[in-house]
């Protein structure tokens, strides 16, 4: 496989499927390879952020949603970057907000609903 940008799209798009579909732990290493590709893009690390936190990587999950929240999130409405700056502090409290919230809301890959 090359290293163009079609593969950190393929890599960024398993990352996220395969969270949705409870399948963290085995989309990893194509969440890292997305991350890889470009580690500036905000939905790669949206993504993985999901991942890492389905897989009990509460730091490294807080480390890329605050990322996301100071560099990607200029586009989002008020209320999302509260919203996502919430689940960080609950990350940091122990609590996985994220679990609940999107294997419920995000089965039907409305990722907009999750992060």
């Amino acid at each position: 496989m090359s290293t163009g940008t079609a593969d950190g799209f393929s890599f960024g798009s398993l990352c996220l499927n395969g969270s949705l579909y409870g399948q963290a732990a085995k989309v990893m290493s194509a969440c890292e390879k997305a991350v890889a590709l470009n580690s500036e893009y905000g939905d790669y690390r949206r993504s993985r952020v999901l991942v890492r936190a389905l897989a009990g990587n509460t730091p490294g999950a807080i480390a890329d949603f605050e990322f996301v929240v100071e560099r990607a999130a200029r586009w989002w409405q008020k209320d999302e970057k509260q919203q996502a700056q919430g689940w960080i502090e609950a990350l940091k409290k122990g609590e996985n907000p994220l679990l609940r919230k999107c294997l419920r809301n995000c089965g039907n890959n409305n990722y907009k609903d999750c992060l």
